[in-house]
């Protein structure tokens, strides 16, 4: 079944290239419904919907194609599809079954800022997932269930052991068995393109993180190598990002039973957890900043007033990570968590600031993955490591400005003060899951909210 409006053999081209490529790239990056759902069902009623997701799907085809003659010839057709989108929004026809409602009106914002990311128009896209964001921030909502705690976690070897154990015995319960094959060896086996199993990915960030744990305790190594080495993992870490996305993706929206939607939770927080590491070693390391650029590509897409200017603000900064990790985990790690969840539509948050500023590059990102991506700028052949991850490497470029877009629209009133804001929405059930920090009226460690909304 196709939309009623669909025209040509070149709109069909488009949209099955949407459908079939980009849906479930996007889904299998974000692990999420909406792309392979709402935005599917609603190009059959929505003809804006439809040519906006047409042209992703030409400006993706055009991304895969590279230098070639008939990338350009797409790119005309991304081009035109994004016209006729752009048109439609301005003036709706009769073919619209109905005003859009504010999530739809959201999700079409989101496409053309996933549209102009690909055309590497980093503002347009900020400004399109603003607008996006907006519509979902202004709904009315009603509280169903909050919860705030105040915490003063510190980040230390023992304290991040201790949570990647958790993680570790929480993932023996969901995979139902241990890792085949933890050896550390070296030089390490390469990361796959693409996982062909969970347990595979597993196996491959547990070996990872044993790594950077044997990296950490060892002594003697200059500076220069122990960053080479810190590089590398980034980079086999990104890798492993890339492979699992490329997973998720090839298992669709119908394989999700609710066993396996706990065991990606927890890899992608292990992940996280394997970042703070990184971070750890790197921040409070003695190094010559000037032999370290930013990533510009990623993480520095726009400024900020300031980063954490001394040893001690770089702790807090540490710390405050730490406890979003430990926060956000339980939900994943305690069944019985009123905050734990299964499918989601779209989840978008802010970060945690300000920057720690790591080199002379002063990556403004307050995200904790994009901060240790700042270490590989500057590096002999960083620019490869971004081109062979392909589309990864533009939807991580996706992330960081959707981060400065939500704290451009946040729902929550400044006199909070809030330093980390994360939305999860579910949209089909008008639900979401907002989380916060703010600082602790006693001054130490900060204050976690957690609260369930209704929308109206």
């Amino acid at each position: 079944m196709l939309p009623s409006y669909l025209c040509s053999e070149q709109d069909l081209l488009c949209f099955d290239h949407f459908r079939h490529k980009s849906s479930p790239t996007l889904g299998g990056y974000y692990d999420s419904t909406v792309w392979s759902e709402l935005i599917l069902q609603s190009c059959f009623t929505h003809p804006t919907v439809f040519y906006a997701v047409c042209a992703v799907g030409a400006v993706h085809r055009r991304f895969e194609l590279g230098i070639t003659p008939e990338a350009f010839r797409w790119c005309e057709v991304s081009d035109k599809m994004y016209r006729r989108a752009m048109q439609s929004r301005e003036t709706p026809t009769s073919g619209d079954a109905q005003k859009p409602s504010p999530e739809i009106a959201s999700m079409t914002l989101l496409l053309f800022s996933i549209y102009e990311v690909f055309q590497g128009n980093n503002d347009l896209s900020g400004q399109y997932a603003t607008e996006s964001f907006r519509l979902l921030a202004e709904r009315s909502t009603t509280v169903i269930y909050s919860e705030t705690r105040a915490l003063d976690l510190q980040l230390n070897p023992q304290n991040l052991r201790r949570l990647f154990s958790t993680m570790e015995f929480e993932a023996m319960r969901l995979f139902g068995s241990v890792p085949e094959d933890q050896q550390v060896k070296d030089p390490p086996d390469p990361v796959p393109r693409e996982f062909s199993s969970l347990n595979q990915a597993r196996d491959v960030i547990f070996v990872e993180v044993k790594q950077l744990w044997l990296l950490y305790q060892r002594a003697g190594f200059n500076e220069q190598i122990r960053l080479s080495f810190q590089q590398n993992h980034i980079d086999r870490i990104l890798q492993w990002s890339a492979a699992y996305a490329e997973h998720v993706r090839a298992q669709g929206p119908t394989d999700r039973p609710m066993q396996a939607q706990k065991m990606r939770q927890l890899l992608k927080w292990y992940r996280e957890a394997a970042y703070l590491l990184l971070l750890m070693q790197t921040t409070f390391e003695e190094f010559d900043a000037t032999e370290k650029g930013h990533l510009s590509d990623v993480p520095t897409l726009f400024s900020t007033d300031r980063g954490c200017r001394t040893l001690s603000e770089r702790q807090d900064t540490l710390n405050a990570h730490f406890a979003r990790l430990s926060i956000t985990a339980e939900s994943i790690i305690d069944g019985v968590s009123p905050f734990s969840h299964d499918e989601h539509s779209l989840s978008i948050d802010t970060g945690l600031g300000p920057p720690l500023q790591l080199g002379n590059g002063n990556c403004c990102s307050t995200k904790l993955r994009h901060q240790v991506q700042s270490l590989l700028s500057g590096t002999p052949g960083h620019e490869k490591v971004w081109e062979k991850l392909g589309v990864y490497a533009i939807l991580e470029r996706l992330t960081s400005i959707e981060e400065h877009a939500v704290e451009a629209c946040s729902p929550l009133p400044p006199s909070l003060n809030a330093q980390w804001l994360d939305l999860t929405y579910f949209l089909d059930q008008r639900k979401v899951l907002m989380r916060y920090c703010t600082p602790n009226e006693k001054g130490t460690g900060m204050t976690w909210t957690q609260t369930w909304l209704k929308t109206h």
